[in-house]
This record gives structure tokens, sequence and C-alpha cells, in this order.
């Protein structure tokens, strides 16, 4: 009956990963199909057709730095992590030049990340000492999108964008166990158990700084540093005793726009 429920639950997060998979698609092929229909094959067109509204498609990658942050713990409690860096890439476009709002542009992308976290925690009170292990594999899909304004207006322009970000976290169970030891009947249990759990899905602020150089054939090379705070993104819990975690989420970034 167990091995039916937990085929289920598999099932039921497998729909849901298709369908938002689906749905990020159909966003990019939308916008490409809209983009094609209203003529925007250049900037002069852009400009023509759009009263000054441009498009500006761009790839990236990045170098992210995870810290996680203390919501919930208590003093006897000690939690370890591993691995804060991990790479990611990136695929999105840029809407500049609102009319006459030059200094405001829209910057929107489907980025993913993949890393490998090492989680390592322990407990201890005058009945029991628990020691616990588990190692992540977190694949995660953001969708950010961020308002720019941009402070300086010749060929190297510096800009500050503000925003939110949803997120989806598909991770994998690499290992666990968890190490329970009864100090009044002294009996020790192993427990091939989890005792990490990410949040799936979120949705947080972000804050960015970027810089761009204009080359030829109008393409910019740019390079940001972007951070937000992901609330609530690790609960670990050992038994009866749960600690909680918000996570800053860092990241340098480095692109070419088209």
């Amino acid at each position: 009956m167990k091995k039916s429920t937990n085929c289920a639950t598999y099932s039921i997060l497998s729909v849901k990963k298709t369908q938002l998979i689906i749905f990020i698609l159909c966003i990019v092929l939308s916008t490409s199909t809209y983009a094609s229909q209203i003529g925007l094959n250049s900037h002069d067109s852009i400009a023509q057709k759009n009263k000054g509204v441009k498009l500006h498609p761009f790839v990236q990658v990045g170098f992210n730095f995870q810290n996680l942050l203390v919501k919930q713990q208590s003093g006897n409690r000690a939690d370890q992590f591993s691995n804060i860096t991990s790479p990611s890439i990136g695929l999105g476009s840029r809407l500049s030049y609102f009319g006459n709002l030059k200094k405001l542009s829209l910057d929107f992308s489907l980025e993913y990340n993949l890393r490998k976290t090492k989680f390592n925690s322990k407990f201890e009170n005058n009945k029991y000492l628990i020691y616990g292990t588990e190692k992540l594999r977190e694949s995660i899909y953001r969708l950010p999108i961020t308002l720019n304004w941009h402070l300086l207006s010749d060929k190297n322009q510096l800009y500050i964008g503000i925003g939110g970000q949803f997120s989806y976290n598909s991770f994998k169970k690499e290992f666990s166990i968890l190490d329970y030891s009864d100090k009044e009947n002294f009996v020790t249990l192993l427990i091939y158990d989890g005792i990490v759990i990410p949040k799936r899905y979120n949705i947080d602020p972000i804050i960015k700084i970027g810089t761009q150089f204009n080359v030829k054939d109008q393409k910019t090379i740019f390079i940001e540093a972007q951070t937000s705070l992901e609330r609530n993104q690790y609960s670990i819990v050992l038994i009866e005793n749960e600690s909680n975690y918000h996570q800053l989420f860092s990241k340098l970034q480095f692109g070419i726009r088209f």
C-alpha cells in the first residue's frame, strides 16, 4: 500500500513538473510568434512599428552562491551544509526604450541551476543523541523578471533592477541516514530516511546591478550581480526536532545580448 501511495505521489509531481515546462514553453513560443508577426527582424523596424520599443534576446551563464540564514533553531541543534557554489545557464529577452522613457527596460528570462548539497545535523538532550546526514541533487528552474533603471546613457551603461522571480525545485535524495542513540535504554538505531525538506515552489523579490558594453553588429556584452532572499527554503527534521532556514541566493552572471 505504501509503495502504491509513493508511486501515485511521484506521478502527480511528474505531471505538475510537465505542466510547468509546457507553460513556460508556451510563453516563449507566444513571444516568438508575436515578435515575428509585428516584424521584429531588425532594430530599425522595431523602432518604427512599436514607437521605440525594442526586443533584445540574450543568453547568459552564471556562478551562484548560496548561504542559509536561520529562521528557527533550538539551542542544542547544530546544522552544517556543503557546496555553496553552483553553475547556471539562462535564456531571455530585454524590452527597452518605452516611448520617451529611454532609461527604463524590462528583463525576463528562464534559468536552470544544478547543484549538489550535503547536509549534516546534530541534536542532543538528556534523553537521546541524533546525527543526520543527507545528500541532495537539486535541479532548480527560475523565472526572474526585473524592471531596470539605466543610470548612464553612453555606450558603457550602468543599471540597477528590482523585481521578483518564480522558482521550482525538482530535487532528488541521493543518500540519507539517521543515527539515533537512546541514552536511557542504551539503544542505537540507524534509520535510512530523509531529514531535509526543500521547498518546491517560491516567489521572491530580487535586486540586481549590472553594466553593459556595446560591440559591433548591435550586440551587447553584459555583467550582472544579483541577489534574492528565498524564504523558508529548507526544513531539517531530526525525529521531533526541526530547524528552518531561509536561503540568501546571490549570482554573478555574464551574457551577450542581441
